[in-house]
């Protein structure tokens, strides 16, 4: 392998090619930015991955704010957020791309609740000016730096209202941006009609930002902020995490899936259960209420008929039909005939029980299997790089400079 200069951008960490993001660290913290790309913000497909957190061997829940309401939803890590393969066309006339993309291929049998259907993102080049403290005023003397604020496709959406009511905002008018949500950089905008590099008189501290080298990301800088390129084989292994742990996830949760294989959906509300009628299935038909079961109970249950059958010395069951033990009259047939077998085996007067644990000894509690997060390495695919943003571009238009 060749040689490695000691020089910022060849950090491994940061990928060598990283470029600094605008960031929330706290509800209500303000910023005033200024977009400076003449042709708009770069865009790129993406796939969301995320899946259900499980904690002792159940999904975690927690609520969100939708329109207003306090909703259920499930609490999720992020496993990445890979660029689509898909063609942009055919994505944006479709929805998704299952010939030329691993995860839009699985996107027909996968549960609504995972979004994997491609989505478009955002980045642009913005100037990030400093603040006093509580206020929308520039701080004097102007300090500012440029970095890449990424959004999403309803942010694109209000800011392209915002420039309707308002007219022209790049390179013209300060968009601002108040935190709601630091975790998720949910932000309330609005508009200053006098950018703030004019109101404090800086267009020679502006212009020099703008023309020094390395200041401003490049087209490729923007297109990795968007999402990270990964190898077709570490995005189906994400996927395969992703829709696995979504599917037990929702099993657990009294969800009725349908068959991956058959290219079935799985999810999103079709084919619901409830708690109770699985239970009662398992049972026989024999109906319970449904605010005496749980998922880990109807677990549990399944469990205890196995391991009773176990000890009475009978073949597993392959069915939940009339003859099972747990329905009315099944217990008496099912002592009869473990006593017929444990007779034929070791003679009349054998107990069948001899040697086992007493009848109604409580059965161990199950433990679920924990879930695991792929390891994932970028690692982009051949293609051709495009080409860097010249600075005179960015310039030109900027009025008021010193």
């Amino acid at each position: 392998m060749p040689r490695r200069a000691i020089v910022s951008e060849n950090r491994v960490g940061e990928g060598g090619n990283r470029f600094p993001k605008l960031d929330f660290k706290e509800k209500g913290e303000r910023k005033r930015v200024l977009l400076i790309d003449p042709e708009g913000p770069w865009q790129e497909y993406v796939h969301y991955l995320r899946a259900p957190r499980f904690k002792d061997g159940v999904p975690v829940m927690t609520t969100r704010e939708r329109r207003g309401e306090e909703v259920p939803d499930y609490e999720t890590d992020f496993i990445g957020m890979p660029l689509c393969y898909g063609d942009a066309k055919t994505v944006a006339e479709d929805g998704y791309d299952p010939e030329n993309c691993p995860s839009c291929a699985r996107v027909p049998e996968a549960p609504a609740e995972a979004r994997l259907a491609p989505q478009l993102r955002f980045a642009a080049n913005v100037v990030d000016q400093v603040l006093r403290g509580g206020t929308w005023e520039i701080r004097r003397p102007y300090s500012a730096s440029v970095v890449i604020w990424t959004f999403t496709s309803s942010m694109y959406d209000e800011i392209l209202s915002l420039q309707e009511q308002n007219g022209a905002l790049i390179r013209e008018k300060d968009i601002t941006l108040e935190c709601s949500n630091a975790k998720f950089n949910q932000v309330k905008m609005g508009v200053m009609q006098v950018p703030g590099w004019q109101e404090a008189d800086a267009g020679a501290v502006l212009q020099e930002l703008l023309e020094t080298a390395g200041n401003v990301a490049t087209e490729e800088q923007l297109r990795d902020a968007c999402g990270r390129t990964a190898k077709r084989g570490f995005m189906e292994e994400d996927t395969n995490l992703c829709l696995k742990r979504w599917e037990k996830a929702l099993r657990l949760n009294g969800v009725e899936l349908g068959d991956p294989a058959t290219g079935a959906q799985f999810g999103g509300g079709q084919g619901q259960q409830t708690l109770a009628s699985a239970a009662a299935d398992l049972l026989g038909g024999t109906q319970i209420p449904a605010s005496e079961g749980t998922a880990a109970a109807v677990a549990e249950i399944e469990k205890a008929k196995a391991e009773v059958r176990q000890e009475m010395g009978l073949q597993p069951q392959t069915s939940t039909g009339p003859l099972d033990i747990f329905t009315p009259g099944g217990d008496d047939r099912a002592q009869e005939a473990a006593n017929a077998a444990a007779a034929e085996r070791r003679g009349a007067d054998v107990n069948p029980f001899g040697g086992s644990a007493a009848p109604g000894s409580p059965s161990p509690a199950g433990t679920a299997a924990g879930d695991s997060t792929a390891s994932t390495q970028p690692a982009p695919p051949s293609e051709e790089k495009p080409q860097k943003s010249r600075f005179d571009t960015l310039l030109a238009g900027l009025g008021g400079q010193g």
